[in-house]
C-alpha cells in the first residue's frame, strides 16, 4: 500500500496526506479510548510526504491539511491547527532538507531538537513577558475556568491551583514530544520502505552542550524568583527549567542507548527503559542528569569508543 502510494503524482500524494492528516485531527479524537493515544499522531502523513518527496510537496499537504480543518471543523479550528501544527512542521521539514553543499546536509536529528526546543522556549517565555506587562492575569482565568470542575471534588482544587502554573512548560514539552515522535515515526517508515530522503549516522544525533547552562540560568533565576518574591520571575525560570531539560533528557537517553547497546539484548533493556520512564516518570531524572554531566565527563564519546573496541 505504501509502495503504490510513491506511484502516485506528487500533487496527489500531498492532497492525500492534507486529507488524511486534516481527517486525523477532527474525526480520530471522536473515537472512545483509543482515540485519544491516536490522535497525537496526526502529522505523520504531513512528515510521511515531506522527508520523501520534498519540501515542498510537503508545504502543499500542509496548507491543504489546514484548508480541509477550515472545511470540515470550522475558521477556528482552521487558524489553530494552521498555528499549532502547520507552523511547526513547516520548521521542521526546512531544517530537514537545508543543505549545507550539495552531498552534505546542515542540520542532524539532534541539531532539529535542540532549534525546536530554542523557539518553543522563545515563543512561550515572550509571550509570558508580554502578558506580564499587559497585566494579562491568565492564571486566574484558566482557575476560574477549572473552578466547575474542580467544585465537584474539594480535592481537585489544590491539585489544579499546582498545576495551573505548569502549564506553559507542560505545553513546551508536550509539543516538542509530540512533533518528534511524528517525525520519528514517519522517517522510520520511510526506512523501512526505502524511500527516506535522509539517512542518519551517529553524529547526527549530537546535541549542543548549551542546554546544561541554560537550566543552570533558569535554577539560577528561580532562587531569585523565590528569594525576592516575584511570581512571574518564577513562571518563566519554570518554563527555562523544564524546557532546558528535554534537550539534556535526549542527551541522555542518547548515552543509555549507547551504554545498553553493546551488550547482549541491549535493545531490549533500552526499550525497557523508555517504556518505564514513560509509566514512571522519576528514571526521566536520572536521565537527564547523565544529558547534564555529559560535558564534564564525556559519556557519549566514551561509551561510543567502548561500541567500536567491541565489534572489532
Amino acid at each position: 500500500m505504501l509502495l503504490s502510494f510513491f506511484n502516485l503524482p506528487p500533487l496527489l500524494q500531498a492532497g492525500l496526506a492534507g486529507f488524511i492528516s486534516a481527517l486525523w485531527s477532527i474525526a480520530i479524537p471522536q473515537i472512545p479510548g483509543i482515540g485519544l493515544l491516536l490522535s497525537p499522531f496526526l502529522l505523520v502523513p504531513l512528515f510521511f510526504v515531506s522527508f520523501s518527496v520534498g519540501l515542498r510537496i510537503g508545504l502543499q499537504a500542509g496548507l491543504i491539511s489546514t484548508f480541509f480543518v477550515f472545511l470540515l471543523a470550522s475558521p477556528l479550528a482552521g487558524c489553530g491547527f494552521f498555528i499549532l501544527y502547520f507552523v511547526p512542521f513547516m520548521m521542521i521539514s526546512a531544517l530537514f532538507h537545508q543543505h549545507k553543499t550539495n552531498t552534505e546536509w546542515s542540520y542532524g536529528a539532534g541539531i532539529i531538537l535542540s532549534n525546536m526546543t530554542g523557539v518553543f522556549l522563545l515563543v512561550i517565555v515572550g509571550g509570558l513577558i508580554i502578558m506580564s506587562s499587559q497585566n494579562i492575569d491568565w492564571q486566574q482565568g484558566i482557575l476560574q475556568h477549572l473552578d466547575q470542575i474542580a467544585a465537584q471534588s474539594a480535592s481537585l482544587k489544590p491539585m489544579v491551583e499546582k498545576v495551573v502554573p505548569w502549564l506553559p512548560s507542560l505545553l513546551g514539552v508536550s509539543m516538542i514530544a509530540s512533533l518528534t515522535v511524528n517525525a520519528y515515526v514517519a522517517q522510520t517508515l520511510l526506512e523501512k520502505t526505502r524511500n527516506n530522503l535522509r539517512v542518519f549516522q551517529k553524529e547526527d544525533w549530537q546535541i549542543p552542550l548549551c542546554w546544561d547552562i541554560v537550566v543552570v540560568l533558569g535554577m539560577m533565576m528561580w532562587s531569585l524568583g523565590k528569594f525576592f518574591g516575584l511570581p512571574q520571575t518564577l513562571l518563566i525560570a519554570k518554563t527555562v527549567i523544564t524546557l532546558g531539560c528535554v534537550p539534556l533528557g535526549f542527551i541522555g537517553l542518547r548515552i543509555c542507548y549507547l551504554r545498553l547497546d553493546w551488550q547482549a539484548s541491549g535493545r531490549l533493556w533500552f526499550r525497557l527503559l523508555c517504556v518505564l520512564s514513560f509509566l514512571l516518570v522519576w528514571p526521566l531524572i536520572f536521565i537527564v542528569l547523565l544529558g547534564f554531566i555529559e560535558s564534564w565527563y564525556g559519556l557519549t564519546q566514551r561509551f561510543s569508543k567502548n561500541q567500536r573496541d567491541t565489534h572489532l
